[in-house]
């Protein structure tokens, strides 16, 4: 099974140029993913492996300090909480890639279900090209407890003769954070290789007063881990599939002043890209006035027209020393370059084939 796959991430799709009232033009191109997954587009996701890091676990929440060490509050992890981060992943790492439309996406549950009976090579013969494996490489929680105490004078009653006394005022405080690192292996079916093996750390703190012996957290333990993934989802996604990237971009300023091509500028802020760029453009020719031939190679670009305005910025250049079309020239080339990339990897016109481990290796471990 080759089915190619028609529908891009909608991160991919290029957006119509936009020009504000600030004379900024929004240039968009792409940029390819850092694993190059052009070639394994058909790609078969399986659950996350088992994390076995936790031998133990903490019963109670420990004290900081002397006036919290007696405290005996549960903790908020327990022995299976592994797992449930482990399969809040895949189904995190499911619906980001798969909500692309960049890849043809076998499910955890089918492919696990082919894996419990056969080996890799069966996804290969269902057409796959890649299996992609999370693994939970650790994960670790700190909580304990700890207490500010404020001194404060007391003052005694109208009608007492006893003197203000020193009363301290305790505040009681958890503090617990969370730390995660999860991989995403991908390895080749055909040749049983590693292509890419990537690692995402990250943690979440929370902090909240507490009136003990009774404590209701909040903020549980498990949401802290799930919070972790969900902030590494975009990561996830732009390691894996190219996207689109907009910037906005000043115009050149009309300096020196010409007032035959403010026109342009003012066609320009109204959104009509196409008939500003001519503007500018045939202002360039008639006087040689750099501003007009830079923003007509930047709205070249905001066009999608990328080799047309590299022409036109190393024409400006031919003749004119300006560090403002210079500058743009190497950013207009950068961009070309990157969206050329990302392109290839769509088209899956090649890729990056390291190899490493096997998927044997991968699935002992």
């Amino acid at each position: 099974m080759k089915r190619i796959v028609v529908k891009i991430a909608l991160i991919i799709l290029f957006l119509p140029p936009f020009v504000s009232c600030s004379t900024s033009v929004r240039l968009s191109y792409m940029e390819p993913s850092a694993v190059n997954m052009g070639s394994y587009r058909n790609l078969a996701l399986s659950s996350c492996a088992d994390y076995r890091g936790w031998s133990s676990y903490p019963l109670y929440i420990r004290g900081a300090d002397r006036y919290s060490r007696d405290l005996a509050l549960p903790s908020s992890y327990d022995r299976r909480l592994p797992k449930r981060i482990g399969g809040y992943l895949t189904e995190a790492v499911y619906k980001t890639l798969g909500g692309t439309g960049f890849f043809n996406l076998l499910s955890p549950a089918e492919t696990d279900g082919i894996l419990d009976y056969n080996s890799p090579s069966r996804l290969l013969e269902l057409g796959y090209d890649a299996i992609m494996i999370p693994r939970i490489e650790d994960m670790d929680i700190d909580e304990h407890v700890y207490c500010i105490v404020k001194v404060e004078t007391e003052k005694p009653r109208k009608d007492s003769k006893e003197p203000p006394r020193k009363v301290e005022k305790k505040t009681y405080y958890i503090s617990r954070k969370a730390q995660l690192s999860f991989s995403l292996t991908v390895v080749d079916l055909k040749s049983d290789r590693v292509v890419s093996r990537r690692i995402y750390n990250e943690e979440y703190s929370w902090e909240e007063r507490i009136d003990p012996p009774f404590y209701i957290p909040s903020f549980t333990t498990e949401r802290m881990f799930k919070k972790i993934v969900d902030k590494l989802d975009g990561s996830v996604l732009f390691d894996h599939v190219p996207s689109k990237v907009s910037r906005r971009l000043e115009l050149l300023d009309n300096k020196p002043k010409d007032k035959e091509i403010e026109k342009a500028y003012k066609e320009a802020v109204d959104g009509d890209i196409a008939i500003a760029k001519d503007l500018f453009w045939d202002n360039w020719k008639r006087n040689a006035h750099i501003p007009s031939g830079g923003n007509a190679a930047l709205l070249a670009a905001a066009m999608g027209e990328w080799d047309r305005a590299i022409e036109m910025c190393n024409e400006v250049l031919g003749s004119r020393n300006s560090k403002e079309v210079a500058s743009l020239l190497y950013r207009l080339v950068g961009y070309k370059e990157s969206t050329e990339k990302a392109q290839a990897q769509i088209d899956g016109i090649y890729a990056d084939r390291k190899e490493e481990e096997s998927i044997y290796d991968i699935l002992r471990r």
